[in-house]
């Protein structure tokens, strides 16, 4: 079903569909996990950046230029995923995609980012001291387990990814 899916998404965009799944997909995914990521991009920015490249300032009036550079370089990713939906996932394929969301904006600069590898400090999640998330020395394991269990699983249904998503994420990366 997954790739039945990515073989639509793929002829929509090599076909320039018009408000197409594809279409909506990059829009509404890359606004929301760059919203989750704490950008402040509107969704109505992020569809401008998708149309033409170019964004137009909202009511705070302020544009900060790494949430345009991730959400024009999560489009890209996200091509990038559908061009590889048949590749295991690895740390390297992960590591890949990191790269390709931070290039060019300040993170890809600053080594304590880590752009394209592990962790190298603790998350710290606004200023809830209630969550705890996987201490750096631990990520490389925890991670490797995670994408064991990831790639033996048959994930044939959207079902199938939202239960990774949401229980093993959840309980493999957050202790409270």
């Amino acid at each position: 079903m997954v790739k039945d899916i990515a073989k639509i998404l793929i002829n929509q965009r090599e076909n320039k569909v018009s408000a197409s799944l594809y279409y909506w997909v990059q829009i509404i995914f890359s606004f929301n996990s760059n919203r989750i990521e704490g950008s402040t991009l509107s969704e109505k920015q992020t569809q401008q950046v998708f149309d033409t490249g170019t964004i137009f300032a909202d009511e705070n009036g302020l544009i900060v230029v790494d949430d345009v550079l991730e959400t024009s370089n999560h489009f890209r990713m996200f091509d990038y995923v559908l061009d590889t939906i048949d590749v295991d996932l690895t740390s390297e394929y992960l590591f890949k995609l990191h790269t390709m969301l931070k290039r060019g904006t300040k993170s890809e600069l600053d080594s304590k980012m880590n752009v394209g590898g592990f962790k190298q400090f603790p998350n710290q999640i606004g200023s809830i001291e209630a969550v705890q998330t996987t201490l750096p020395a631990e990520v490389p394991h925890a991670i490797q387990s995670l994408l064991e269990k990831w790639n033996a699983d048959p994930h044939s249904n959207l079902l199938d990814f939202a239960k990774f998503h949401m229980v093993r994420v959840f309980n493999n990366f957050v202790n409270f």
